[in-house]
């Protein structure tokens, strides 16, 4: 909490957070609010086909992804590290934030695969998902704590690689 207060411009350790707050979770739910009420740009770059190649949308939606957790860069430190004293809220961020993103990615992959209803292939397109989603916040998550991320790779080329991964891949399921 101390921390939380010297972030707010308050007095670390002297409870002056309590004043806005009534509790840890109290702050926490009103944090989760507002991170959950944004989100914009990801659900419209993982919903809106536009015509462009299976790589151009993939680099877009990472890097959207991207964005989305720097969009609340604090709260989504807090929530990362401070839910599991709060199962409620964590299995609220796990459905409404991570479980959100995640169907909307499946059915993205599906349908730049041309199995809109993901029965046709053979390809597990909600595991092929959660990597998508861990390879994204596992980036942002190292380039936020190291401030680059250590291995030296920009957030470019990044972008580039996991778009051209799963670009290589879809080709590889019937559609280029």
């Amino acid at each position: 909490m101390a921390q939380i207060e010297a972030a707010a411009g308050l007095s670390p350790g002297s409870g002056s957070l309590y004043k806005h707050f009534r509790s840890k979770e109290e702050l926490l739910t009103a944090g989760m609010n507002r991170l959950l009420a944004g989100g914009d740009e990801l659900a419209d770059q993982l919903t809106t086909r536009a015509p462009q190649s299976p790589a151009e949308q993939l680099a877009a939606v990472v890097t959207a992804g991207l964005r989305r957790l720097d969009e609340d860069r604090d709260v989504s430190r807090l929530l990362f590290r401070g839910l599991e004293s709060f199962p409620e809220l964590l299995q609220r961020f796990g459905t409404e934030e991570i479980g959100r993103f995640h169907a909307e990615a499946v059915a993205m992959l599906a349908d730049l695969a041309d199995d809109p209803a993901g029965t046709t292939g053979t390809t597990d397109w909600e595991a092929v998902a959660v990597v998508l989603q861990g390879a994204v916040v596992h980036y942002w998550l190292m380039t936020d704590l190291f401030g680059a991320h250590p291995s030296g790779v920009g957030e470019d080329r990044f972008v580039k690689a996991a778009a051209d991964l799963l670009s290589g891949f879809l080709g590889s399921e019937g559609r280029s």
